[in-house]
């Protein structure tokens, strides 16, 4: 279970302190699913992600979390450029201490890459390079991940098959999904919450929370 009690983070800017997330209060349960936050652009959707991730600790309130959480899913920063597809797989297997040969197989099977396991990663195109990221951390298993509207990367073959492994695999994880886009929220989504003025808004249906969306940003 993920807990955010009166959680508040601020930033310096032109020497001034401000607040992007003011009193965030929310729980995250385990294997639920997809669970959206919907925000308009500078709404705290990156602060936040990064709050969930321990990137950022904040200024005020508390987060406890009792399972594990995934880097942003999108993010390119676990990957050693200067390794092959296979190194890296084993490299990052041995940083979360999991059964290598188990992990490389899953990966392999789930991203396609069965040809380009001893290439250089910087040899690679950087749209594979994403898809082996991607793979990687849906394998690794972790009880949450944390996903922006880039979650769902590659070309359409690649989405379609990461969509119908996510849409089997929900039971098993929760995906917290931030994004400005309600038709992806909407799409994706079981629950959602409404980040606005710092605060998450909670709504029980993910229709629910687009429609409040709208309202709050409709001018």
């Amino acid at each position: 279970m993920i807990t955010l009690n009166h959680v508040r983070v601020s930033f310096f800017y032109q020497k001034k302190r401000e607040d992007v997330l003011t009193d965030i209060t929310a729980t995250f349960n385990p294997r639920a699913g997809m669970i959206g936050i919907l925000g308009a652009r500078k709404s705290g959707k990156s602060t936040l992600l990064s709050v969930l991730g321990g990137i950022i600790h904040p200024d005020a309130g508390t987060l406890t979390c009792s399972g594990s959480t995934s880097w942003l899913m999108s993010s390119m920063r676990p990957l050693v450029h200067n390794m092959t597809v296979r190194a890296n797989i084993r490299f990052i297997g041995m940083l979360y201490g999991v059964d290598v040969p188990i992990l490389f197989h899953s990966v392999i099977t789930l991203s396609g890459l069965q040809d380009v396991t001893e290439m250089l990663l910087n040899e690679l195109p950087r749209d594979i390079q994403a898809h082996l990221v991607y793979c990687i951390c849906l394998c690794l298993k972790f009880d949450y991940y944390l996903a922006d509207e880039s979650f769902l990367i590659g070309d359409d073959k690649f989405r379609k098959n990461m969509t119908d492994y996510l849409t089997e695999t929900s039971i098993e994880r929760t995906i917290i999904l931030a994004s400005r886009s309600p038709s992806l929220i909407k799409k994706h989504c079981q629950v959602a919450y409404v980040l606005h003025g710092g605060r998450l808004h909670y709504f029980g249906q993910a229709s629910e929370a687009v429609r409040a969306f709208k309202t709050l940003n409709k001018n």
